[in-house]
């Protein structure tokens, strides 16, 4: 697994999708404690300059907040998806299988390998990005629950996970690098017009934990009811990896 992962670092080095991901993560989290911050004043004195006085409520915490999933939810999220699959499919898609498995790798090793190592990248990445968020957040409204924030992007980091493990599931199935992202985004829209159903048991499906992680800061969705959704995401993304091994195993290495 150590020869895979090493492989697998230098490609996401070579490429320069590690920067991005990490770079991203940064940006968006300080673009976001200073544009919830200042976002009233640069509208007060865009009206100012058309004569017309508007006077704005000041920036609160919790802007900050609604700014920093706003962003992640429609930036990193989709741009983490289309390296993902980008990462699970460029062996299959450039023709490197045959020489991969003439060594002694398992077909399980290798998948699980490029999935643990594409969560660390990302988990490092939003751990970073927190921890500039949270000096940002901080300064600019002098309060910052860091704690609860925390628990906030490990349930972030799940439901990103969730649907980079669809992808690895396509990236198997699928021949073409495409075909693989245009399944995962399809089935990631599918599944946030299906974040309406959150009666009785439904609300713990982890299809909600992109709008959990903001709501739990609000103290709009209990943390019980979020540790819950988190611990069923973790569930179905350990059978995404299993199914994803089982189809891989089944398939011809052409």
């Amino acid at each position: 697994m150590k020869t895979i992962i090493k492989y697998d670092w230098m490609y996401l080095v070579r490429t320069s999708k590690l920067f991005v991901i990490g770079i991203l993560g940064v940006l968006l989290a300080g673009l976001s404690a200073v544009t919830a911050k200042y976002f009233h004043e640069i509208m007060a004195y865009a009206f100012r300059q058309e004569g017309i006085d508007v006077e704005f409520e000041e920036a609160t915490v919790f802007e900050s907040y609604n700014q920093f999933f706003g962003n992640f939810n429609q930036f990193y999220l989709f741009v983490v998806l289309f390296i993902a699959v980008a990462f699970f499919t460029h062996d299959k898609t450039r023709g490197h299988y045959p020489l991969i498995f003439s060594k002694p790798i398992r077909r399980s090793t290798f998948l699980v390998s490029k999935s643990l190592l594409l969560m660390g990248v990302v988990l490092a990445s939003l751990m970073l990005s927190a921890i500039i968020f949270g000096y940002y957040t901080f300064y600019l409204f002098d309060e910052f629950a860091a704690g609860l924030f925390i628990l906030s992007i490990l349930a972030y980091f799940v439901y990103l996970m969730l649907f980079v493990h669809v992808g690895l599931v396509f990236s198997v199935i699928m021949q073409s690098y495409m075909g693989s992202i245009a399944m995962t985004i399809i089935v990631f829209f599918v599944a946030s017009l299906l974040t309406i159903l959150d009666w009785n048991l439904l609300a713990y499906l982890p299809i909600h934990l992109g709008n959990y992680a903001l709501l739990v800061m609000n103290g709009n969705v209990p943390i019980q009811t979020l540790l819950i959704t988190v611990g069923v995401g973790v569930v179905l993304i350990a059978g995404l990896i299993a199914l994803s091994i089982s189809l891989f195993n089944k398939k011809a290495l052409a």
